[in-house]
């Protein structure tokens, strides 16, 4: 079966706060998928990201892909800040 939705190696950064941090699952036609954890953990930040609403202030990188009959779509975030090397890695000053 393939997954309607696959995240890999999500990271999220909101300047030097890493808000997520490589997260990744797939979800399959009739999965419920639900993201628990406490305040500030990211669960709102990966649902954004997922659905490309993140503002310009967040940088991101990974890998969110989805599989519909009407619109197949891949998006790969490249990071967008310095503090990235390798997706998630921080770099050494």
């Amino acid at each position: 079966m393939t997954a309607l939705l696959t995240v890999e190696d999500l990271h999220i950064r909101f300047g030097a706060s890493h808000a997520v941090r490589g997260i990744e699952f797939e979800l399959n036609e009739g999965e419920v998928l639900g993201l628990v954890g406490e305040s500030g953990s990211g669960k709102s930040a990966t649902s954004l990201a997922i659905m490309g609403l993140l503002g310009p202030a967040a940088a991101l990188c990974g890998v969110v892909r989805t599989t519909s009959r009407k619109a197949p779509a891949s998006i790969f975030f490249a990071p967008r800040l310095a503090a990235f090397g390798a997706c998630g890695a921080e770099r050494s000053p």
